[in-house]
């Protein structure tokens, strides 16, 4: 274990699109700079976008099953082969510290490309346990806070807690433009108010607007679960920690790039 003023960071990754696998960008440079002591580690706690269900799952299996859930991409995304461990030891601590909500331990799921495309761009031979914990989708915004509120152990237990999805992630509205003058009104008040309330640790203000009638957040939270991961880092921060921006981007107009570390 280590000394409590040594925790870890959990952190929020904007993943964007999976062509970031092969693609020279900015963005993975960013992430390396944050998640790149995986030796100093004893596993990860994966929150991705891409596993969504009724009730909390949690994988088990060793290895990992590597879920290729894209579609339309260059064969040599396919062609990607990785071999990263489990834990059933860390997978039932988790499902431990969930047991009011009845998690489900299963080997039917794996690591979907919004866990394991950022491990590869970042260090493709990790050596560590890598598990996913679902999102339930029967939850509301802050009763994914309770329920990640539960797993603010595993950072003393030198786990990291990473949420993979995107701030803004509105795919109709995307274009491939990188112009930000290009980027929607509505992107930019929901980007820089949430921001706000990041910077500020200011929780509260962050559901209660969440829960407001403003235009812009029907637009940016189109697709939630993009959204819920970020949810599930924000509930680790401790008092005396903050939270860092960095990668405040957008790509392709309406899939915002902004992650964010809790840090002390």
């Amino acid at each position: 274990m280590i000394n409590k003023a040594d925790l870890i960071p959990a952190i929020f990754i904007g993943h964007g699109s999976p062509i970031l696998m092969i693609e020279d960008n900015p963005y993975a440079i960013e992430w390396e700079k944050y998640l790149q002591n995986f030796s100093e580690l004893k596993g990860i706690l994966s929150i991705s976008a891409h596993w969504v269900t009724h009730g909390v799952g949690i994988t088990t299996n060793n290895p990992q099953k590597i879920i290729y859930d894209f579609y339309g991409f260059p064969q040599e995304m396919y062609d990607i082969q990785l071999n990263i461990a489990g834990s059933q030891d860390i997978a039932q601590y988790v499902a431990s510290l969930l047991m009011n909500y009845q998690p489900i331990l299963t080997n039917e799921w794996g690591l979907d490309h919004g866990t394991w495309s950022v491990i590869y761009q970042v260090n493709s031979h990790i050596n560590i346990p890598v598990i996913q914990l679902s999102i339930n989708y029967d939850l509301s915004f802050r009763q994914h806070f309770e329920l990640a509120q539960s797993l603010c152990s595993l950072r003393e237990k030198n786990i990291l807690i990473l949420g993979s999805g995107n701030l803004i992630h509105n795919l109709g509205y995307c274009r491939n433009i990188d112009n930000t003058s290009q980027i929607y009104p509505w992107a930019k008040i929901f980007q820089e108010r949430i921001i706000s309330y990041l910077k500020d640790k200011n929780i509260e203000g962050f559901f209660d607007y969440l829960e407001s009638n403003s235009p812009e957040i029907a637009l940016s939270i189109a697709s939630q679960e993009h959204f819920i991961p970020l949810i599930y880092v924000l509930a680790q921060a401790r008092e005396d920690e903050f939270f860092e921006i960095f990668n405040q981007h957008f790509a392709m107009t309406a899939l915002d790039m902004t992650c964010m570390a809790i840090k002390k």
